[in-house]
């Protein structure tokens, strides 16, 4: 084994366990919005059946990420679990076969008698970091008016007043409506 790939004749018939430990940046990992600052951890079992591998693992990493509310820096710890089949990669696919189906998207190819973990790594990894980041689920997030952090502190603005689009459906609810239909509603 060499890096993150494997050859073939490498994996015995009742398998074989792959530990690992890489920096994101030979994972090519880096994004915009995040900095990974632990190297990628994992493990996995890789069992060969025939031409094709089925690979069952775990992988786990830390990256500095910034709140989608407060916009503060936070650390993120990822643990994901994957399973993957490659295939040994055949001849071009026929405009039949060119539909991708659910069990595609796990399923990589292989050509040159090894397998390389890196790509399903990579992707397994990068469908994990969540879109809208968070530092905690009750993250009051910032003021519109000032810019204040709310998780320090309420600020002095004043309530900030319905949209008038919506005032009709307030009434409805009976919310600032008239006493006529808050008395309809009441009575109902």
């Amino acid at each position: 084994m060499k890096g993150l790939r494997v050859p073939i004749q490498d994996i015995p018939q009742e398998g074989l366990t792959v530990n690992f430990g890489e920096k994101s940046s030979h994972l090519e990992l880096e994004g915009e919005d995040s900095s990974w600052i632990s190297p990628v951890k994992g493990s996995c079992l890789l069992q060969r059946f025939d031409s094709a591998v089925l690979c069952r693992g775990k992988l786990q990493a830390t990256l500095i990420m910034e709140c989608g509310r407060c916009l503060q820096k936070f650390h993120h710890s990822l643990e994901v679990g994957f399973a993957v089949t490659f295939q040994a990669k055949v001849s071009p696919p026929t405009e039949e076969e060119l539909e991708l189906e659910a069990q595609d998207f796990d399923t990589y190819s292989y050509e040159t008698g090894e397998i390389d973990l890196k790509e399903a790594i990579r992707d397994h990894l990068g469908s994990a970091v969540p879109l809208q980041p968070l530092c905690r689920t009750d993250c009051a997030g910032l003021c519109p008016q000032c810019g204040r952090d709310l998780n320090k502190g309420l600020c002095q603005c004043p309530p900030q007043e319905g949209d008038p689009r919506w005032a009709a459906l307030a009434h409805l609810k009976g919310v600032g409506g008239s006493p006529e239909r808050k008395d309809a509603a009441t009575k109902a």
